[in-house]
């Protein structure tokens, strides 16, 4: 049985679109998302002691205000840790709930508030495992001729507020009857895949659509970042030279994994061009003429559904090793502004891990 640990202030512990991009969006001002918080991330060595918070999109924490859950088990009052103001006593400065296990276990936490809800999942471990920092991969279909389409790109970064281990990719797209400089035309198979209508969309770790209104719906997201570790992440060294761009992709396997493929991507930051705006978002301005384009995807090193591994590649201790050259595009406006994005999925076209990393900077494993 699972058991929890919420330890009191000066007490004992306890246990304890269619392509016209045609919509209707009202934009929700206030309180949209509830998100779990912990200062320990959510894998922590056992006999450590977590604090865990629950917040608002603005801020606001909400601990003492929310109805929280520990394995379905609603935490009372009394479990929960206030801090008061020493001036005045009846303003809280802090509340939070502090978790500790003393064996290999996991805790799945949830929240309840107004209409919101979140669910965070806590594991402790003993450090004997090899696993890696968990990352999730967003893939924001849009284009420049979308007025809806900011609307994901504010909640992009709504997410990126609250963790920095999502990684984002912008594939633009030119449907029949509209133009857009960065289309990318080699997304057909991925739009065979996702087999989903209009814009914008956007899609978690490539097969799960991540849900109306975006905005709204940033807990989504960030459960992607949690819950088990993969075995499996990636090296990435790369260089320019005489327009000519080269790259080593390193993946080191602790676990065997099986009918994994490989994808690369090469994007670009920075790019100012007109964006058509439909949303309240950015002042609401339309179309929003001096609009920084991110993240926009520019070339695919692999296929674009990925470059098959196979099996004795993808065995526990097997460090597998890919090289890249290619010229650079001549519609790269700037080498500065260059990320690669690698990501390995699995059978079901799943992301099973992601790692980003700006040309020319070198990026080790990263153990967790």
């Amino acid at each position: 049985m699972k058991r929890y640990f919420a330890r009191l202030l000066l007490f004992l512990p306890l246990l304890l679109c269619l392509h016209s991009c045609e919509e209707n969006y009202v934009t929700q001002e206030g309180i949209s998302n509830v998100i779990f918080s912990s200062d320990q991330g959510n894998r922590v060595l056992i006999g450590s002691e977590v604090e865990i918070r629950l917040e608002t999109n603005r801020g606001e924490n909400i601990t003492h205000e929310a109805q929280l859950f520990v394995d379905d088990e609603l935490i009372s009052e009394d479990q929960l840790i206030i801090v008061n103001d020493q001036e005045d006593e009846t303003k809280i400065i802090d509340a939070y709930v502090k978790l500790s296990s003393n064996s290999i276990t996991s805790f799945t936490l949830k929240a309840e508030y107004l209409n919101l809800e979140s669910s965070f999942e806590l594991n402790f471990h003993d450090g004997t495992d090899q696993v890696f920092k968990k990352r999730a991969l967003i893939e924001d279909y849009t284009g420049t001729w979308c007025g809806w389409c900011p609307r994901l790109s504010h909640a992009m970064s709504l997410a990126s507020d609250f963790s920095d281990n999502v990684v984002f990719s912008a594939i633009h797209r030119a449907p029949t009857g509209t133009a857009d400089p960065y289309n990318f035309e080699e997304a057909e198979p991925l739009e065979d895949l996702i087999d989903t209508p209009g814009y914008p969309k956007g899609f978690i770790n490539r097969v799960h659509q991540w849900a109306f209104p975006e905005p709204d719906n940033i807990a989504q997201v960030l459960e992607f970042t949690q819950g088990e570790r993969p075995y499996l992440d990636f090296a990435i060294h790369s260089s320019i030279e005489n327009n000519n761009l080269d790259v080593d992709v390193k993946t080191l396997f602790t676990e065997d994994y099986e009918n994994t493929k490989l994808i690369v991507y090469l994007q670009e930051n920075g790019l100012v061009y007109p964006q058509t705006n439909y949303t309240s978002f950015y002042n609401g301005e339309n179309p929003i003429q001096n609009y920084v384009h991110n993240y926009t995807l520019r070339k695919v090193l692999t296929d674009i559904l990925g470059d098959e591994i196979s099996n004795e590649e993808s065995k526990k201790g097997n460090l597998l090793s890919k090289t890249f050259s290619i010229t650079i595009p001549e519609e790269i406006e700037n080498v500065e502004q260059l990320d690669l994005v690698v990501f390995m999925v699995d059978e079901q076209n799943e992301v099973i891990n992601v790692r980003k990393a700006k040309v020319g900077e070198d990026q080790e494993f990263e153990f967790d």
